[in-house]
Parts: structure tokens; sequence; C-alpha cells
């Protein structure tokens, strides 16, 4: 949500929903864009920088890890998938030919 220099206010879809959600944070925002209240501030929290560290150690080795697993699987495969196998063994049913006139 945000207003334009003229002071239309322009709506997303998740301001909806926001709204559907609660009137009150509605307001709050409402509020900001016209330049009633100030912006809220996080909230200051102690284990913030450390949940941080340990989500972008465990991103890191989850990269690493797959990437050096994505050579392995790449490799290893020596079939089509499953659904690709069952596909080639079962036979198609046979085409119903079309007329190229209406039948009434």
């Amino acid at each position: 949500m945000f207003a334009l220099a003229d002071g239309t206010l322009v709506l997303a879809a998740t301001d909806l929903t926001n709204y559907l959600a609660g009137a009150h944070l509605t307001q709050q925002r409402l509020g900001v864009v016209r330049g009633e209240r100030s912006k809220p501030r996080p909230a200051e929290d102690p284990h913030a920088e450390l949940v941080r560290e340990r989500g972008r150690a465990t991103r890191m080795s989850s990269l690493l890890g797959s990437a050096s697993s994505a050579v392995v699987t790449s490799t290893s495969r020596a079939w089509p998938p499953r659904t690709r196998a069952r596909s080639l063994r079962r036979p198609l049913p046979p085409r119903r030919r079309r007329c190229a006139r209406a039948r009434h």
C-alpha cells in the first residue's frame, strides 16, 4: 500500500487479504501511508542474530551438499522415470476418426 504524488492510494491484493485478516493492521498501515504515524521499528530480539547465523550455516551446508550430490544424481540415471517407462509399455488406444461435417 502506498500513495501517489496526487494522494491517490494504491492497494495490492495482499492489502485486501490483510484487511480480511484484521482491520487493525490495515488502519496502522493507512496511518503510515498518510503520514499520521511513523513506520514501526523491528523489535529488539537478543536471539535474532543467533537464529540468522544458524540459518545461514544450514543453508550453506544444504547448498554445498546438493551441489555435490547433483553430479551423482545426474549421472546415475540409467533409464527414464517410472511413469515414462509405464507409458512406453502400455499400448495407446486406437484413435477415432472425426468426420469433416457435423452429425445431426
